[in-house]
């Protein structure tokens, strides 16, 4: 008997459980397809590394499912509490027909397992498809091989989403048991007549805490868009955010009171009421919309940049490893390799050296006397890199790069130096412009941003900012630094190294490193090739790591591990990103739901004194509107702020410029589709209810 009522109770109320239920089939689907993706990602070829980072982004994906299992659980809560609140009186009528409180437990437990089995089933289907899309994306973003592509349904995600799933269930009846069995049969009856609790501002307050919180946004802004430290970072978030909150806690004030200041408007059709309603809605949720508009900001700023950093990590990465492997030797170059080729090392190693069919090896020497910091002029600036290097103020900037106690290369005093010829060799093998010097002259070559904006200041001196190399004086051939590298390390960490003549007289070498090309053009090879050059040429690292300090590195680790970590960031970005996005909407809507069922009565009053049905409907059409779309503004205009200083972090480390038109469009849909959804159905289901008969 009670399953048939909780079955008819369930389609008479298919309307009132729509949001509820939609949410349901969202939180299961996303959770099984990022839970599935070792099982998606099975029968793909990848390589060892790649392997390796997929496994890493499946344990990471572990933890933040725990996280957004949180994350539903409190929302399916909030959601039931909705419904429960909904159904009082109808409760109310159950307990004076007879009905005992155990019996009615019972029928919500039949119509509460009805709902999530339901909604368990149709969710595993849509995720058992998303799934084979996001496989597709895995292996277009690990270039992986698709040959064997094949539909496949992970059991052991599936268990796991259902098994968590019940236990959230579990709480989520534990709750609504809890709350049936302490309410009053009188409260469950006249429910809806509860009073209100009505919060109003003081206006003038709320005008000037108004003004006060957009000013510091708009410090926050101008703090995030012209960094200088990281303290400005802390600062702009810290200040971002409490604006946020103020201008919340606010806005409902300010635009009463503007709007009374508007006459023909505010006593227009029902804008009085309007208004007034959405005065008290706001000013009771100030901390639950402060966080939407947080969690919305954090949506629209992860789905717009994930990609676009992506995609930047790897083309730099692609741009700055010019060579199939690097091997370089630094320090205290053993005697055995002192004048030994170090093609003739790394075949020693193990690797032969005929696989190799181009390569250069060149060598760096110390320029004594010539410190970085002597070049600079602000005085903050030079104490600020001493104390980074020394760990303590100090004068000079002695620091020395250590290994196991031995000091290997000096970092700002003395600086690393190239000849003329050997750097023009490395220029041309590289793809670079070669440059020319004259007897007295030297050039300066960077890659890493800041440093190449202060040698710009420090070149284009009208006195070439001379320097004294073994009591010779140089000029800069140039008025800004020579764009280039020495290390393949797949970023630019090139703080600054010269290029003098071949005449001039450099102190001892300090590093001697090789860069080669294999003799194949096929991937497979290269990859195959590189795993073994990095095995060989790590042993030896490790063999003379007490005595020097020796780096091998190839194109092929470079990218892939560039790749796989850029894959995660982006799929930890989407997966959070899309869940805060279900979140946000699914509570204001839950929210905008809850409150026209309350206002019923409401509404009822302006039918009685003669309002169009027309008139009823735009109103609550605007409350829904601003309800939800006030969040979502804020959040876009701090996004936009957010975008434009991830864009200036992306050209810090980028090689070119990237458009973030294609993800911005594509967080557009992901917005309508989504929030434009909720919105929609909130609006519908509000209609309805303010249509209903009290």
């Amino acid at each position: 008997m009670l399953f048939k009522l909780a079955i008819k109770n369930l389609r008479k109320s298919v309307k009132d459980y729509a949001i509820y239920f939609m949410t349901l089939v969202v939180a299961v689907a996303l959770f099984y397809m990022f839970n599935s993706m070792d099982s998606q990602t099975a029968y793909m070829k990848l390589t060892t590394s790649k392997k390796e980072m997929l496994q890493t982004l499946v344990k990471i994906m572990d933890y933040i499912s725990k996280f957004v299992a949180v994350i539903f659980g409190l929302l399916i809560v909030y959601a039931n509490r909705f419904l429960i609140n909904r159904r009082k009186k109808e409760f109310g009528l159950y307990m004076i027909l007879g009905m005992k409180r155990l019996e009615l437990i019972g029928e919500i437990f039949f119509e509460m397992v009805s709902v999530g089995v339901i909604s368990l089933g149709v969710g595993l289907f849509g995720g058992a498809f998303g799934s084979q899309l996001m496989s597709v994306v895995i292996g277009k973003l690990f270039e992986c091989d698709m040959g064997k592509y094949k539909f496949v349904f992970s059991v052991k995600a599936c268990q796991k989403t259902i098994v968590l799933f019940v236990i959230i269930y579990a709480i989520v009846f534990i709750f609504s048991m809890f709350s049936i069995s302490r309410y009053k049969l009188i409260n469950l009856l006249h429910a809806e007549k509860k009073n209100e609790r009505v919060v109003m501002r003081n206006p003038i307050l709320s005008v000037v805490i108004f003004v006060v919180a957009l000013a510091v946004l708009i410090f926050s802004y101008h703090k995030i868009l012209n960094v200088e430290k990281l303290s400005d970072v802390v600062i702009a978030i810290i200040c971002g955010a409490a604006s946020t909150f103020f201008l919340v806690w606010s806005f409902a004030g300010m635009v009463l009171t503007v709007a009374k200041k508007i006459k023909g408007y505010y006593y227009k059709d029902v804008n009085v009421f309007v208004i007034r309603q959405l005065n008290n809605k706001i000013n009771t949720t100030v901390v639950s919309m402060t966080v939407i508009c947080l969690m919305l900001f954090f949506t629209i700023g992860a789905l717009s940049t994930s990609f676009a950093l992506r995609d930047t990590v790897i083309k730099n990465a692609d741009e700055l490893s010019k060579s199939d492997v690097y091997f370089d030797i630094t320090g205290r170059i053993p005697k055995k390799y002192k004048n030994k080729s170090l093609l003739d090392v790394v075949d020693e190693q193990g690797f032969p050296k005929d696989r190799f069919k181009n390569s250069e090896e060149l060598s760096v020497y110390c320029a004594t006397g010539v410190n970085i910091l002597d070049c600079i002029d602000d005085e903050e600036v030079q104490q600020s890199m001493t104390e980074s290097e020394n760990g303590e103020k100090g004068e000079g900037a002695k620091a020395e790069v250590q290994a196991d106690g031995d000091a290997i290369r000096l970092s700002f005093e003395n600086m690393d130096a190239m000849y003329l010829s050997d750097y023009n060799r490395l220029a041309r093998y590289y793809g670079e412009n070669e440059i020319k010097l004259n007897d007295d002259q030297y050039a300066v070559v960077a890659d890493m941003m800041y440093f190449k904006d202060m040698w710009d200041n420090v070149l284009k001196k009208a006195d070439g900012n001379p320097i004294t190399i073994a009591g010779k004086t140089y000029k800069s051939a140039y008025k800004k630094h020579i764009e280039g590298m020495l290390q393949m390390l797949g970023m630019n960490v090139n703080v600054g190294f010269l290029v003098v003549p071949d005449n001039c007289k450099l102190d001892q070498q300090t590093m001697k490193f090789l860069v080669a090309k294999y003799d194949t053009s096929s991937n497979d090879k290269k990859v195959e090739y590189s795993k073994e050059f990095s095995d060989k040429m790590d042993k030896f690292s490790k063999k003379y790591k007490k005595k020097t300090f020796s780096i091998s590195m190839t194109r092929t680790d470079i990218i892939e591990s560039y790749s796989g970590v850029s894959l995660i960031v982006v799929f930890i970005a989407i997966y959070v990103g899309i869940v805060f996005l279900i979140s946000s909407a699914a509570v204001l809507s839950l929210k905008q739901l809850s409150e026209s069922s309350d206002n019923r009565m409401r509404f009822e009053v302006l039918r009685k004194i003669g309002c169009e049905e027309k008139m009823i409907n735009g109103a609550l059409f605007k409350q829904t509107a601003v309800f939800f779309f006030f969040p979502l503004v804020l959040a876009i205009i701090h996004s936009v702020v957010g975008i434009k200083f991830a864009l200036q972090l992306l050209a810090v480390f980028s090689v070119g410029k990237y458009s973030m038109l294609p993800t911005i469009i594509s967080t557009i849909v992901v917005l309508l589709v989504v929030y434009g959804g909720y919105f929609i159905a909130t609006y519908a289901g509000s209609k309805r209810m303010i249509q209903s008969e009290i």
